[in-house]
């Protein structure tokens, strides 16, 4: 290969690699993938999807980052709206077509 033909070393990976890492990364570190309000933290089993964790994960370990109200306007800061976000299949995809994305991003 042109690329490798001075190279004493060449190493590489897959797509695979980059998905099981990321997926193992959020086995073991939930609250980097979920994030949400005070009620969310509190019950997480309230969360639009069940957060998966790897065994033997300590109760210590966040599962979902607390994040401010959404203040209302006008109420100067009494009153918030409560919310929860997740990236629940994050990939990486380096190969066009191979994962079927929305219309509005094809």
């Amino acid at each position: 290969m042109a690329l490798t033909n001075f190279c004493d070393v060449f190493a590489s990976l897959s797509e695979t690699s980059f998905n099981n890492l990321i997926a193992n990364v959020e086995r073991q570190r939930p609250s980097l993938f979920n994030y949400g309000t005070k009620s969310f933290v509190a019950n997480p089993q309230i969360m639009c999807s069940q957060i998966e964790t790897s065994p033997g994960l300590p109760n210590s370990q966040p599962r979902i980052s607390l994040q401010p109200l959404i203040s209302v306007p006008g109420t100067e800061g009494r009153w918030g709206i409560e919310y929860c976000m997740q990236l629940t299949k994050l990939q990486v995809d380096f190969h066009p077509g191979q994962l079927n994305l929305p219309s509005q991003l094809n």
